[in-house]
């Protein structure tokens, strides 16, 4: 096949090895040579089942009588090449080894040899060996077909005629491998180090129509029972998951990963914090709970040990429209009444399952904002956001709802599990024999990927990272789409995630799911930010990054969703002052952002007039996602160009990181109208002058002499009719635009060698039409040493006070 040697630095080798084996079947659409319905004959999963793919239910079946391809499932250690070696308590175990430019590695793929072709939409070739008894032919044949009806054969035709779309095709199964997982150690106690890798998954690779572009595979993760010997012998590591609701045995793991958590961060034993607010859950027979008051709440007033007093955090999704407006909720009329009780069934199905978690973990008491917050009551309401960063950061454990998207959907309920039997018996050691179980619980859709040799090519990392169900799970939640649930993700020390399939502990370096796999947590990687260290404002602007991708039902929560963080982070670095959403100390940075939006310059401005969210200068003041220039002081250093002589930022009362009602920034610095043709408009236009922030406009002298590169918050000029050497403008107010100068950026030199200036750096402002100060409109930079930029612009300016609303 003329692509294989195009493709050989794509994918890895044993796949490589069963492309060139395959060779022979392979055929490209234009001459397939598809059999006709008499040339195999069709089997009881006749073609009726191409629609009904879905419907066909497999719990613990076991693979008996496989047919000759399949036996190749029937794991074969000493053919792979095992080597028996023993732990340091005596217990032996195989281990797979390879060598790498003569140096021995671990292997990560052990490959079948299973190679075979068949015909879609019916694969009569999977349907002949499944009459015949082949459990996996048959849910193979159920997984393909699912893909190839809902994924696959709707990729394949987009884009291309009716008459040479594809209905049928050639489907070859080029190899079907075990792949292990190179494991980081997680646990208590121990160091980072690399570990003897563990079974995690079947992988079965097919190709479609004999192209390059068409390999896909299909993901089985592997699991047994722990007294099983195959699992010590082989290192499976995920376990089983009891069928049905939330069992005691279910109970039982999570209070073991409970207990595991503790060694990653213990309780506090003193200054114990309790929330102004908590639900009694009561026992598992109570018919009612209650909202109590902390500080008036006898046993709480009583308890003297910490077991006794503390509580569980519940971040969930509310949902829009209807649901939100039918959750149960905590105001000043029922106030008193939620204090004699509240009838369990009136609860949303979110918070019924939270109280049946708190009953079965034995914690007496939940926080749960819709009832613990009087929500019609402004004050306590800002009161309580402002706590927020307590009452998740001090409590004992944190439930994060992953699963469904509003506050009805219930958790506790998940899939009946089905698995796949394999049998495994050892021919290294005949002592050892047992079973390899498939999950094949999971979407067929869910494990699928594509292969693809450009920028969009899925490598290994991608593979386990997407088939990990917790990382999955956690990353396609609603949940994890949510302004106000970030916040609270980060704050929490212990965190249970409850997903379709399974719960998933995160604690520490503790991140174990319930079937005994481990996952990486995006929060363990952003927690540092509360450590102390010298880089403290690139994190916030990494927070901020992930922040303002998520989403709010009310704009105006913007800055009350982020609260807790921020007030987190001044406590962790005392002497910065919080100026809605940036810091003052880092003034000079935090201003130098920017959004790509494009919104008629009228509309923008009376939007900021109708909707007051935050000063024009603070990124909050913007629906779209922004992003800084900040970055460049990775590897640049930014050195401030004016005075920042006062600022004042009016809050809700009771939370002074919360909702913003006004404010402004008093500046000494230097400011610049440049005017042009007649001393009406600047003179602006496209770029020409090539620009690595990718600003779009340039302002130039009369004759045409670049000065700096132009990037408005608003709207993107080329859209609204500003051309390259024409200077039409929409009806706007451009004669009432200035520069002001913020930073100089230095490069980083190594001795004996100065620093550069680079550039100059500042934001596009107007003068306020009812108000004494400027709006921010955008921003700019300026080159050094380029025509009339830099220096030559700014040097005879002197500063004067600007005041920035």
């Amino acid at each position: 096949m003329f692509f294989i040697s195009n493709i050989d630095r794509y994918l890895p080798i044993y796949l490589l090895r069963h492309l060139s084996r395959c060779t022979s079947s392979y055929y490209f659409r234009s001459n397939v040579i598809y059999p006709t319905m008499q040339t195999v004959q069709m089997s009881s999963c006749d073609s009726n089942a191409v629609l009904k793919a879905d419907d066909v239910v497999f719990e613990d079946a076991v693979l008996e009588t496989p047919c000759n391809y399949c036996k190749l499932l029937e794991f074969d250690d000493l053919r792979q090449g095992g080597r028996v070696q023993v732990a340091k308590d005596g217990t032996p175990f195989v281990s797979f080894i390879e060598s790498f430019y003569g140096r021995p590695i671990p292997k990560l793929e052990l490959d079948l040899g299973y190679c075979r072709a068949d015909f879609l939409p019916d694969l009569p070739g999977l349907a002949e060996t499944a009459s015949q008894g082949c459990t996996f032919c048959e849910i193979l044949r159920r997984d393909i077909l699912s893909v190839w009806n809902k994924k696959i054969q709707d990729s394949l035709n987009r884009g291309v005629a009716e008459s040479e779309k594809i209905e049928r095709a050639r489907l070859t199964i080029i190899d079907i491998e075990y792949k292990l997982q190179k494991d980081i150690t997680m646990n208590s106690g121990e160091e980072f180090e690399s570990r003897r890798p563990w079974f995690d998954m079947l992988v079965v690779y097919f190709e479609i129509d004999g192209s390059k572009d068409n390999i896909f595979s299909l993901h089985y993760n592997l699991h047994t029972q722990n007294y099983d010997p195959s699992a010590i012998w082989l290192n499976i590591r995920r376990r089983p998951i009891p069928l049905g609701s939330f069992s005691t045995t279910r109970f039982e793991r999570l209070k073991e990963l409970i207990h595991l958590s503790l060694h990653e961060h213990l309780p506090p034993t003193d200054d114990i914090y309790l929330p102004t607010r908590l639900i009694d859950v009561g026992t598992r027979m109570s018919e009612y709970i209650r909202l109590v008051i902390t500080e008036q709440h006898q046993p709480l007033v009583q308890a003297k040990d910490y077991d006794s007093k503390r509580y569980v955090a519940l971040s969930y999704c509310w949902g829009s429209g209807k649901d939100a407006e039918r959750q149960l909720k905590t105001t000043k009329d029922i106030l008193d009444n939620h204090v004699q009780g509240i009838k369990a069934e009136r609860l949303p199905g979110t918070v019924a399952d939270a109280v049946k978690v708190c009953r079965g973990i034995g914690v007496r008491y939940i926080w749960v904002d819709a009832l613990c917050i009087i929500q019609d009551d402004e004050e306590d309401w800002a009161r309580e956001s402002f706590e927020m960063s307590n009452i998740f950061a001090k409590s004992f454990l944190s439930l994060c709802i992953l699963r469904g998207d509003s506050c009805s959907s219930r958790f506790l309920t998940r899939p009946d599990s089905r698995t796949l039997r394999i049998n495994f018996q050892s021919r290294l050691d005949s002592s050892v024999s047992g079973s390899l179980d498939l999950n094949i619980s999971q979407s067929p859709t869910l494990g699928l990927k594509r292969w693809l040799f450009l920028d969009q090519l899925y490598d290994f990392y991608d593979i386990d990272k997407i088939n990990n169900v917790a990382e999955r799970e956690i990353g396609d939640a609603t949940w994890n789409s949510r302004g106000w649930t970030f916040q609270e993700a980060l704050l929490s020390p212990r965190k249970v995630y409850f997903g379709n399939y399974m719960f998933h502990m995160s604690c520490g370096k503790l991140q174990e799911s319930e079937d005994g796999a481990r996952f990486k947590d995006w929060t363990w990687e952003m927690f540092p930010f509360l450590a102390k260290n010298m880089d403290w404002i690139n994190p916030w602007y990494k927070l901020l990054d992930n922040y303002c991708k998520r989403r709010l039902s009310y704009r105006q929560d913007t800055l009350p969703a982020l609260s807790a963080l921020a007030r987190a982070y001044s406590d962790s670095y005392p002497g910065q002052k919080y100026l809605a959403g940036l810091w003052d100390s880092d003034i000079e940075c935090g201003l130098l952002w920017v959004t790509n939006a494009s919104q008629d310059p009228q509309s923008y401005l009376q939007q900021r007039k109708d909707e007051y969210i935050a000063p024009s200068w603070s990124w909050a003041c913007r629906p779209c996602v922004p992003w800084w220039l900040v970055n460049v002081s990775l590897r640049r250093s930014f050195t401030r160009e004016f005075e920042l002589r006062k600022s004042e930022i009016i809050t809700q009362e009771g939370n002074s990181y919360g909702r913003v009602y006004g404010g402004y920034l008093l500046l000494h610095a230097k400011i610049h109208q440049h005017l042009l043709n007649g001393g009406v408009r600047p003179n602006i236009s496209s770029p020409w002058v090539e620009d690595k922030f990718g600003f779009g406009h340039v302002l130039h002298s009369n004759g045409n002499e670049y000065i700096a590169h132009l990037q408005f918050d608003h709207f993107d000029w080329s859209i609204d009719g500003c051309k390259r050497g024409r200077y039409e403008y929409p009806d706007w107010p451009v004669d009432r635009l200035f520069m002001v100068l913020l930073s100089r950026c230095y490069s980083n030199s190594d001795p004996p060698f100065p620093p550069v200036v680079e550039g100059w750096f500042g934001i596009l402002v107007i003068k306020a039409d009812d108000e004494d100060g400027f709006e921010r409109v955008g921003i700019f930079h300026s080159k050094e040493y380029s025509f009339l930029g830099g220096r030559e612009l700014w040097d005879g300016i002197e500063r004067q006070e600007i005041k920035l609303i």
